[in-house]
């Protein structure tokens, strides 16, 4: 039905054709004899997208917007997106000579009622500011010719008089997968050993025979450097992507395209993006359709060109070529380059800027585990290095804090110097300010309970051997562990690798912290195991922050999660590991966790994390006979003592009540560890391996919804593992 559709449209509205509601207009416009008059309310994407380009061109060659209300998003009252933007017009079907279209400018009123309230005062004749009265032909010097009915005449002339985008880099669209699914992976879902980082180029990629690469596909308003996150399959120079695309559409190419400049360094940035947001790219990468590319015969121009895209000259000039939220490349290659930025003496300031604005960025953005480039925790920086010890989180914190401020301050002043620089040799000291507000700068400003959550993290993240707090950057990300730690040395393996691939540093260091030998690791409500995660994370803060400030660090960290006025420091984030830690986990690795928790269920009888990446056929079992089994025997025992309590007259009824609530607590516990065991019993015989390549969630869910028959007959399902 929809083929039939997109080939009624084409044939019959060509210059519509591309959405319903712009064919509605040309229908319309079809039925009114000549100076009729219709008015219409839709989006306002006609106006500005290249697509619709000849659609505005007819328009204007034979009939008059009489006037306009451009009411940008959240018009009605149930809207509360801003993607969605609207426009209110009426035409009349004949041409008048240089009319003046009547235009209000209502994209800047937020609500519906502050809408509402504007155009009144407009009718009034109380509001003057955002109302326009302009000839829209005088706009079709702007290439794309969108309905930029705001611009001045100063803005016009550097449309027509200076050179374009296009004459010095190369905007390129990127590929479509066609299945996002199957062939993109988060970065830390797979083996790490299987991801090249660093390939050249296409030769490079291929001879390297590594199965995943780094992609680029856009992600959330950011500048400079970041959003490094995807990786695609493009094993044997992509040969699976193609053959699936070739499959759908006869030729690969339809989909992925400009092969040409994979790899190669440039500029990326996010396609669908209310603000600009471009960042520098190392050279590795692919790029995907929602991550589009920029890219350079003259690399000595890279990094003026990031400078302009970044500031609010580019950020105009892109605003009145099309201010949807979709960046088309055709709209890069028209922005006006003025030749002076080019000066030595202007260029070598705005080269120093960016420098150090990418560094800054980049340093940020490694700061955070999920980043490939993530080193240590901020809250530990140095320690190790400068041999220091009794050291409080809460004074880390406080000098973390500190020095986020101020490389949050050092950007903004070095974007307003370049704003300064660009309003300068554009000659837009009147339409531009060169103030840049705290909200456009795309640093994440650190928060104490998102940073102390992230310290928890990274300590379980050494506890299952993936990080070590005596080796900088990740540990172990796969392969085979014993490569990586040597339990009978207590040795770790630091490896050095720098941003080419080349292998600097390749050997043994002693290590003050080892993980879990069997990477199973229990969260208990109280001390079950002489090691629970609580207990190991104690271990950590010793060897880390040293054993004099142990309790400090404990109340701090207790105090930022929530503590509660009966608990101890240690009973709150014993709390935290057993109710909250995971959900924590989830939300970090955007519902893709890598360590997975083994959960009986909602009666809480067991759970215990195990590291994906470590996990083999023989955890469940490990993990059934070592840990459930053990759990079961505790509950029991400590039921016993209840049921002794309760029959007891020596104590109060106070005291038996207190027990007797207790013990139908166990009992559910036990009953739930009963059935649970059924299950991993199964599932330890099926030896269940998993495969890194399918990704996290596909591997997953291999252990969710397992079939059982119960005791009275009947089929049940039971997760072994959290549900997410």
């Amino acid at each position: 039905a929809n083929d039939t559709l997109a080939k009624y449209l084409t044939n019959h509205y060509p210059l519509s054709k591309h959405d319903l509601f712009s064919v509605y207009m040309e229908v319309c416009k079809n039925y009114l004899k000549e100076d009729g008059i219709y008015a219409m309310v839709n989006q306002h994407s006609w106006m500005f997208l290249s697509s619709f380009l000849e659609l505005r061109n007819k328009i204007l060659e034979d009939s008059t917007f009489i006037s306009m209300i451009h009411l940008g998003s959240r018009v009605f009252e149930d809207n509360v997106g801003t993607i969605v933007q609207n426009v209110a017009f009426i035409n009349q079907n004949s041409e008048i000579p240089k009319y003046k279209t009547r235009i209000v400018d209502l994209t800047k009123e937020l609500t519906a009622l502050e809408k509402k309230i504007k155009i009144k005062s407009v009718c009034s004749g109380m509001e003057r500011e955002g109302i326009y009265s302009i000839w829209l032909k005088k706009l079709m010097t702007i290439p794309t010719k969108p309905f930029a009915y705001w611009v001045n005449d100063n803005v016009l002339n550097l449309f027509s008089n200076l050179h374009k985008f296009e004459n010095i880099a190369k905007p390129r669209q990127g590929m479509a997968t066609s299945d996002n699914k199957r062939f993109l992976r988060d970065w830390y879902e797979v083996d790490i050993n299987e991801i090249n980082f660093s390939a050249a180029d296409r030769d490079e990629a291929l001879l390297s025979k590594k199965k995943w690469f780094p992609y680029n596909k856009g992600g959330e308003y950011r500048k400079w450097f970041g959003n490094n996150r995807y990786v695609i399959n493009w094993e044997n120079d992509g040969s699976e992507v193609k053959d699936y695309a070739a499959k759908l559409y006869k030729s690969y190419s339809r989909t992925i395209k400009n092969e040409e400049f994979y790899f190669k360094s440039g500029l990326t940035y996010t396609f669908i993006s209310e603000n600009m947001g471009v960042r520098y790219s190392p050279q590795g990468f692919i790029f995907d359709v929602a991550g589009s590319s920029i890219f350079f015969d003259d690399k000595d121009l890279e990094k003026v060109v990031l400078a302009l895209l970044c500031s609010k000259v580019a950020n105009m000039f892109l605003d009145i070529m099309n201010p949807t939220y979709n960046i088309q490349v055709g709209d890069l290659k028209n922005v006006p380059i003025h030749e002076d930025i080019f000066k030595e003496e202007i260029k070598s300031t705005i080269d120093e800027i960016v420098q150090e604005n990418i560094a800054i960025s980049e340093a940020e953005w490694n700061d955070f585990e999920t980043s490939w480039n993530f080193r240590t925790h901020p809250l530990m920086r140095g320690l190790r290095e400068k041999k220091v010890k009794d050291v409080t989180i809460e004074s880390r914190f406080k000098l973390w804090e500190k020095e986020n401020m101020k490389i949050i301050e050092k950007l903004k002043n070095n974007e307003e110097k370049l704003n300064k620089i660009f309003i300068d040799v554009y000659g837009l000291n009147e339409e531009l300010s060169p103030d840049v507000s705290y909200k456009d700068i795309t640093l994440r400003r650190i928060e104490v309970e998102r940073e102390v959550k992230s310290l928890i993290s990274f300590a379980v993240g050494c506890i299952m051997g993936r990080y070590s707090i005596d080796v900088d950057g990740l540990v172990y990300g796969g392969g085979n562990f014993q490569d990586k730690w040597d339990f009978k040395n207590h040795r770790v393996k630091k490896v050095e690798i720098d941003s080419t691939g080349k292998v600097n540093d390749n050997r043994w260091v002693n290590s003050s912290f080892m993980p879990k030998v069997d990477n199973i690791m229990p969260i208990t409500e109280e001390k079950y195991f002489s090691e629970d995660l609580m207990t190991k994370f104690i271990e950590f803060l010793k060897a880390v922050y040293g054993n004099e400030v142990l309790e400090e660090n404990l109340n701090f960290i207790a105090n930022i999660l929530g503590e509660k006025d009966s608990e101890t420091s240690r009973q709150s984030i014993r709390r935290y590991f057993f109710k909250e830690f995971y959900k924590d986990h989830i939300k970090a690795y955007g519902k893709k966790p890598i360590y997975w928790l083994f959960d009986s269920g909602k009666n809480d009888g067991f759970k215990a994390l195990v590291y994906a990446h470590r996990y083999d056929d023989l955890t469940v079992a490990l993990l059934r006979t070592e840990y459930i089994h053990l759990m079961q025997r505790k509950y029991e025992g400590e039921l016993s003592t209840l049921e002794l309590i309760i029959d007891s007259q020596e104590y109060s009824a106070k005291e038996r009540a207190i027990a007797r609530k207790k013990s139908e607590k166990l009992k559910r516990k036990i009953e739930e560890l009963i059935e649970y065991d059924e299950i991993v019993a199964y599932m330890a015989n099926e030896k269940k391996s998993i495969n890194l390549d399918e990704g996290i969630k596909e591997n997953y869910d291999k252990f969710q919804g397992i079939k059982i028959m119960k005791t009275n007959g009947k089929e049940t399902k039971i997760n072994l593992l959290y549900k997410i």
